[in-house]
C-alpha cells in the first residue's frame, strides 16, 4: 500500500480513485503531482486510511488566481480511504483535499 501511495502518477488519474469534491475546481485542475509525502497510513484488514501531501505544480484551476502563477510549486494536503483486495491490489480510493489551504497559499504568493 505504501509503495502505491508514494507513486504520484496515480493520484488524480487512476480509475479506482473517486474524488470527494462538492463544488469548485477538481483536484487534477489544481495540481500536477510530482512527489507524494506520506504523513500517516493506518490499515485494518482490507481498508487503509491515509494522509499525504501532494507536491507539484499549480495547474491553473482557480479562476480568481492570476494565470501567471500556473507552474509554481505548490503543495496540496490529501486525506483518503482505500480498499485493497486479497491479492494486495488497490480496488477503490476515496480522496478529499484541502483546496482552501491551497487557495490561501496562492493568495499569499500574490500578496508577496
Amino acid at each position: 500500500m505504501r509503495a502505491w501511495l508514494a507513486d504520484a502518477a496515480w493520484l488524480f488519474t487512476d480509475p479506482v480513485v473517486e474524488t470527494i469534491c462538492a463544488e469548485g475546481p477538481g483536484f487534477a485542475s489544481l495540481v500536477v503531482p510530482e512527489r507524494i509525502e506520506i504523513d500517516a497510513l493506518l490499515t485494518a484488514g482490507p481498508r487503509a486510511a491515509f494522509h499525504l501531501v501532494c507536491h507539484g505544480r499549480y495547474a491553473g484551476g482557480f479562476p480568481d488566481i492570476d494565470t501567471a502563477y500556473t507552474g509554481r510549486e505548490v503543495s496540496l494536503a490529501v486525506a483518503g480511504m482505500a480498499d485493497v483486495d486479497a491479492a494486495g491490489t488497490v480496488t477503490r480510493v476515496q480522496l478529499s483535499a484541502d483546496r482552501l489551504g491551497l487557495h490561501r497559499s496562492l493568495l499569499d504568493m500574490l500578496r508577496g
